[in-house]
């Protein structure tokens, strides 16, 4: 790790101004660009790398209205790659892996509380293979196997509208369904 942090010292030349950072390369070609985005107030939206191509790339943190984090994770020219974390407002978190842009490996779900609230695979874009949902008490309360079809991992406003959808595909599909569950203002109701 010491050798290569030492390389790229000796490769790029860093210029920082004004909050802004460029990464040239030593015959003075410009490789990336630090850049900020922000939110009508001011507050910061957004900070990550712009490369020569104009695209996104390495660590890029994006963050909601309120100041808090929301999403961070890698881009290679232009595209998510790797393990991306999203965080909600209601304290929700998401993290997905991605290669080339696509979902592609583990995506899980946790509730507010931490507890996990869904996982499964992902492969090009799509669910594949065995999802388990959990309720915030960590109990199991539904399985759903996914064959290698498209069945594309919606992006929903709640976890609670997230499951009733799921469930009610359950139901439809004659699969193994735990329980039924109810929700009320984004929680379980017993």
């Amino acid at each position: 790790m010491k050798y290569t942090s030492a390389l790229l010292c000796l490769v790029f030349a860093a210029c920082v101004q004004d909050g802004k950072a460029t990464l040239t390369y030593p015959d003075g070609m410009r490789w990336a660009e630090w850049t900020t985005e922000e939110w009508g107030d001011g507050t910061k939206r957004a900070a990550g790398l712009i490369n020569q191509a104009g695209n996104k790339e390495g660590l890029w943190t994006f963050w909601h209205d309120n100041g808090q984090k929301k999403e961070e994770g890698e881009y290679k020219d232009g595209k998510r790659e790797g393990l991306w974390t999203q965080l909600r407002k209601n304290g929700e978190k998401i993290e997905a892996e991605f290669k080339d842009g696509e979902l592609e490996g583990l995506w899980t779900w946790w509730h507010d509380n931490g507890q996990k609230a869904v996982e499964g695979e992902c492969k090009e874009g799509n669910k594949v293979g065995n999802w388990i949902y959990w309720d915030e008490n960590g109990k199991k309360i539904a399985e759903k196997m996914h064959p290698e079809q498209i069945v594309a991992v919606p992006i929903y406003g709640s976890l609670a509208d997230y499951y009733k959808e799921q469930i009610k595909l359950l139901e439809e599909e004659n699969q193994k369904l735990i329980e039924d569950v109810e929700f009320k203002n984004g929680k379980r109701i017993d």
